[in-house]
């Protein structure tokens, strides 16, 4: 029983072994040699092998990759703290830039402080009040001068030639106002209305604020006016006593040059032929001659201009105020009024004082203002109370006149007598 167990496993071992070495034909179905498939087993190697190869190559390009990528971590980390600390030092640097800005601002501030003190340390060029004031009541004497002086030249020349009353010297010019003095006061009254003209023409032309300075032109003018707000608008701003210095000392050097001095000259002789022809309008006997213009450029222009340059280049303020002109309605004028104005009885030609005897009515007023012959001068400068230095004169209907009425008091009363 074993024998035939070892032979019957004998058999089938030998059988196993040569199905190992046959396979099958894939056309036929017949088994062929094993040989075939033995000599296909070295190309399944040279395969396998390089596989392999590519296997080791995808190895070694992801181990750079990955050797890559830790470095763009590391850098990256890296560049995530060099931001951090460039932002932590941009803040600072703005924090110091601001402080420095601050500290820059201040020291223009103190600058300009040194400079505003320098402009008021240097040799003023500022005149008293005592002097404008003189110079302001002198016009007004000046003026009432070169009005009698033609009035008394009319009448001796008309006087040669004639005989009989005196034709009237002034013209209303169809002016109501106007017409009721003349005709209420025909002695004075036209000698009164053109000495407010006058006034009224000199405000205009010589002492008008828009004047910066006589002789400027409007070009010239306007680029002065322009770097005073330029200096008034910079950062720090200049302070308005040292832009108005500025301004004196610039138009006191300009006013000195021989070319601005012709310009002003020009200018002068230009607006004594438009006055003189307004003048004329109301003072019809006035001649326009050579003489007369002269006389009038003499004792009325050029005081005025002396006047107004005086007032120009000085540092400090100064306004006419109230404007002459007519007044109407006529206006009350209590007692109290007195000493805040010139006052000028016009029956008389008088100038009243503390002590005249003057009638008072029911509300205590003493008459009524007829025309205001010149307005007051103050020195005002910005932010100060204004300081009056000539008052204003002003030509009053009293309830009752300080005495007769007199035709030759003209002069006197712009003297004050």
């Amino acid at each position: 029983m074993d024998l035939l167990s070892d032979s019957i496993s004998a058999y089938s071992s030998r059988g196993q072994q040569q199905s190992l070495h046959r396979t099958t034909d894939p056309s036929s179905g017949h088994a062929r040699p094993s040989d075939e498939m033995t000599d296909s087993k070295p190309a399944h190697l040279t395969r396998l092998k390089d596989l392999d190869n590519e296997l080791e190559l995808k190895k070694t390009e992801l181990s750079q990759l990955a050797s890559d990528h830790d470095h763009l971590l590391r850098t990256n980390h890296t560049m995530l703290k060099d931001n951090q600390e460039l932002a932590a030092r941009i803040s600072q640097l703005e924090n110091d830039l601001g402080a420095t800005q601050q500290q820059n601002n201040s020291i223009k501030h103190e600058l300009q402080a040194c400079k505003d003190d320098l402009f008021r340390m240097q040799p003023s060029t500022e005149i008293p009040d005592s002097v404008v004031a003189k110079a302001y009541d002198e016009l007004q004497v000046h003026i009432s001068s070169w009005l009698e002086g033609e009035i008394s030249t009319f009448e001796t020349n008309y006087r040669k030639r004639h005989q009989g009353v005196l034709p009237n010297l002034f013209d209303h010019r169809h002016q109501l106002e106007v017409k009721r003095i003349i005709t209420e006061y025909p002695i004075t009254g036209g000698e009164y209305i053109v000495r407010c003209l006058i006034q009224r023409l000199l405000h205009r032309e010589i002492f008008a604020d828009s004047v910066l300075l006589l002789g400027l032109d409007e070009q010239e003018t306007t680029l002065l006016q322009r770097v005073e707000q330029s200096m008034s608008k910079a950062k720090p701003p200049r302070e308005p006593g040292s832009i108005q210095s500025w301004r004196s000392d610039t138009l006191t050097a300009l006013a000195r040059t021989k070319h601005f001095q012709q310009k002003r000259l020009t200018y002068a002789f230009r607006l004594v032929d438009t006055m003189f022809d307004d003048v004329a309008g109301y003072f019809p006997v006035l001649k326009k001659t050579e003489e007369s213009l002269e006389g009038f450029y003499d004792k009325v222009i050029s005081p005025a201009m002396d006047l107004a340059t005086m007032i120009q280049t000085s540092p400090n303020c100064y306004k006419f105020f109230p404007s002459p002109g007519t007044t109407s309605p006529l206006r009350n004028l209590a007692h109290r009024q007195v000493s805040e104005a010139t006052i000028i009885d016009i029956e008389t030609g008088k100038t009243l004082k503390a002590d005249s005897p003057l009638q008072e009515d029911e509300r205590g007023n003493i008459g009524k203002q007829v025309l205001k012959l010149a307005p007051a001068l103050y020195r005002h400068n910005r932010g100060q109370v204004p300081i009056l230095l000539v008052k204003e004169v002003a030509l009053v209907k009293l309830h009752r006149p300080l005495g007769r009425r007199r035709a030759a008091t003209f002069h006197q009363a712009a003297q004050g007598g």
